[in-house]
Formats: structure tokens, C-alpha cells, sequence
């Protein structure tokens, strides 16, 4: 089934394969350990580079961004908002604690370990796909494909800081995609490039929007060309005109 995923958005033209994400309390078989600490954000890139891996809490290179995945804690200079203030990523400390108060966080005791791999090479089932589109018509089409069936709408949460709590944490726990522009941290880890834009879905969804995308036409036809006579014939027989 992931592979038929992995075909489907293919057919977007990605400058990169979609990543697969899982997170559990038992280690990950049949994959190794990466000897390496690394930032959260930085997963899905290195996936890219290497192939499956799995992170537990002492490959985390970010304290942030093992809390919000559930593998650690942070500092009480992380929740009174003093470092990031310090940081100057928010003007004052309850600006700050704000951005905390909102994050998603997977529960601490709930994770020990994240398993990352390219989708069409995962052997694991995800809980999160990353879909890193360079293009707003990319991102179009994959959100376009989550409403083709069911109608629903979009939404995109995130934060100046943290932004893998909402590409990583928020559609794990939610069970909705979430479309997020990464967070200065992305940029400055070189996880994301400046022009990239992330559809996070849950494997909940993953499926329906892989459908969608082998059955709905990337350029609507009255986009297309020759598309003004497609849309007046169709207003023609609605009685439109």
C-alpha cells in the first residue's frame, strides 16, 4: 500500500520523495539506529539522503524537539519563555510561553522512538507522512486531493519556533493534515530549503488523498487549454447560460 502511495505522488512532479514517520515505545526492527545526533527537523532530510533509520532521545540533537515529540522534557527557561525571548524569536517572555502553551506535544512515556524513512521505502506503517512541495500549485494539488473525495476544508497551524510540533506532533495526534511553513529553526538547520512548504498528513489520511491523485486531473480541464469552451459547454447544459 505505501508503494502505491509513493507512486500516486509521484505524479505531482516533487523535487523530493514524500517522507514516512513513525513513532513507538518498542525499538524498530529490521532498521538501524543512526549513529548520529541530529536536529528533529532534519529528519526528513536525512532520510532523504541515507534511507530508514530510527532516532531515540539520545540521537536528539534538539531539546525542543524531543519534548514535543515525547521523548524528554525541556528546561523551565524553555516554559517561563526566557530563552526564546533571549533569543529574540518572540519580543517578550509571555509571548513566548504562549507559543508553548499552544504546541502540540506528544505525551511524555508515550514515545521511545521515531522510525524515519523515504515512503517508497518504508517497511514500517507510518503515523505522519512529510510531503515537502517547492511550488504553492504542489501544495495545491495534494490539499486538492484531500477535498476531492470528502469536501474538506484546509487548515495550516504553526509557530515561529518549533515547527515540527506541527509537522510531526499536531497531525499524529489530531488525525488531520496541516500545511506549515517552516519555522526559523528549519531554515537555520538547513532541514528545509526557504522556498519549501510542508503538507503534513496522518496516515489516516494518506490513503484517500493517494486515490484522489490517480483519479482527479492535476489542471482542472477548464484551466487547461481550450478550457473556456469546456466551461460553456458545461454551463450550457446546467441552464447556466
Amino acid at each position: 500500500m505505501l508503494k502505491d502511495a509513493a507512486e500516486a505522488f509521484r505524479l505531482l512532479g516533487l523535487e523530493s520523495v514524500p517522507v514516512a514517520m513513525k513513532f513507538s515505545l518498542e525499538r524498530p526492527s529490521g532498521i538501524g539506529r543512526l549513529d548520529e545526533k541530529l536536529f528533529a527537523c532534519g529528519m526528513p532530510k536525512k532520510a532523504r539522503e541515507i534511507g530508514p533509520f530510527y532516532m531515540d532521545k539520545g540521537g536528539q540533537a534538539c531539546m525542543a524537539g524531543s519534548y514535543v515529540m515525547g521523548l524528554g522534557d525541556v528546561p523551565d527557561a524553555y516554559h517561563s519563555g526566557a530563552y526564546g525571548a533571549a533569543l529574540r524569536i518572540c519580543k517578550t517572555p509571555k509571548a513566548m510561553q504562549r507559543i508553548y502553551r499552544s504546541l502540540p506535544r506528544i505525551e511524555k512515556g508515550n514515545v521511545s522512538y521515531v522510525s524515519v524513512a523515504p515512503l517508497d521505502r518504508a517497511e514500517f506503517e507510518p503515523d505522519v507522512v512529510i510531503v515537502s512541495c517547492t511550488t504553492t500549485r504542489k501544495a495545491y494539488n495534494v490539499l486538492r486531493a484531500y477535498s476531492y473525495a470528502s469536501g474538506k476544508t484546509w487548515r495550516g497551524e504553526s509557530t515561529p519556533a518549533l515547527g515540527c510540533a506541527w509537522a510531526f506532533s499536531y497531525p499524529y495526534l489530531t488525525g488531520e493534515v496541516n500545511i506549515v511553513i517552516p519555522s526559523g529553526g528549519m531554515f537555520n538547520n538547513h532541514a528545509m530549503q526557504e522556498d519549501e512548504l510542508i503538507v503534513a498528513i496522518p496516515v489516516e489520511q494518506l490513503h484517500g488523498i493517494a486515490k484522489s491523485l490517480k483519479e482527479m486531473p492535476m489542471v482542472l480541464p477548464h484551466h487547461a487549454q481550450g478550457g473556456e469552451a469546456i466551461r460553456s459547454r458545461i454551463r450550457r447544459e446546467l441552464g447556466l447560460d
